[in-house]
């Protein structure tokens, strides 16, 4: 009989992240050709600082299982808060959970989760994957958070580096990040690159550049879009879009949309509006059923 998988990341269907619906389409696909399959996600909605999923439940033959969430997770120590309750009751969750042979597939929100994951899996006997979305804490450090340098910086990256040492397997999503992960002393022959996907079956192709919606958000039929979809991030550059916005401004046949949200987006929207710029356009996260019409608006995407 094949060995149960037990994924971990701190969001899950139905929310709407990145990470999110990449695990939900490998989690309802697994369990679709019969596997055991278990996520352990947090109750918290992506973007929204309050709101509670439920503790349990079964999506398209998937046992989610969400564990201890901070019900305000505004600001700052919101945040903080609710990445440390997860660092510590998902392990906690994965221990009661996993048995001998358990495939633990570990996501990198939050950051550094594999090191407490490879105790749990010496501890349970059970299979060790990290799938890394992001590296931490060089991510950090490219941001330039001070406390991720120095001696804490060196401290987490060996703690991270272990964690690694220690999985059957690691997942790096391009061949840059699978380098990276070499010289950090990890064999070439334990690392797989497999590049994140977009589901064909839900997202494809369209002839139109969706008049309707481009009606509803106050585009001009012919003018040209340049779409930007999904999370605007803090280690995401916006300037360069930006500085081009401001210089064709008085261009109404050139229109730059951002459909979604983030910490930098209201950044931008905020710089936008005390510009005084009419040429770009905010509308929230699209539902999933959408995404093609959604992404069909723009005739070029950055």
């Amino acid at each position: 009989m094949p060995a149960p998988i037990l994924f971990l990341n701190r969001f899950y269907a139905p929310d709407h992240s990145a990470t999110a619906q990449i695990l939900t389409d490998l989690a309802v696909d697994l369990a679709a050709q019969g596997r055991d399959v278990t996520v352990i996600a947090s109750r918290a909605i992506y973007g929204r600082d309050r709101g509670l999923l439920p503790l349990a439940e079964t999506l398209s033959g998937v046992k989610v299982r969400r564990v201890t969430t901070p019900a305000s997770r505004g600001g700052m120590a919101g945040r903080i808060a609710s990445y440390l309750f997860y660092l510590v009751f998902a392990p906690i969750a994965a221990a009661r959970i996993a048995r001998r042979g358990t495939v633990l597939v570990v996501k990198t929100d939050p950051p550094l989760l594999s090191v407490p994951l490879a105790i749990v899996a010496r501890l349970r006997g059970a299979v060790l994957i990290p799938w890394l979305q992001d590296l931490y804490p060089e991510v950090a450090v490219a941001y330039g958070m001070g406390i991720a340098q120095g001696p804490v910086g060196r401290l987490l990256t060996g703690l991270r580096n272990m964690s690694l040492r220690r999985a059957t397997r690691v997942v790096a999503i391009g061949d840059l990040m699978a380098d990276r992960v070499a010289r950090a002393g990890i064999a070439p022959d334990r690392i797989a690159v497999i590049p994140n996907w977009s589901n064909d079956a839900d997202i494809v192709p369209l002839a139109a550049h969706s008049p309707d919606l481009r009606a509803a958000w106050n585009i001009p039929t012919d003018a040209f879009v340049l779409a930007y979809s999904g999370n605007l991030g803090r280690a995401h550059e916006y300037d360069t879009l930006l500085g081009a916005a401001t210089a064709l401004r008085a261009r109404d046949d050139i229109i730059f949309l951002f459909v979604g949200g983030g910490h930098m987006s209201d950044q931008l929207a905020a710089k936008v509006a005390a510009l005084g710029l009419t040429n770009v356009r905010f509308v929230p996260y699209q539902p999933r059923e959408k995404l093609s019409e959604s992404l069909a608006t723009g005739n070029a995407h950055w």
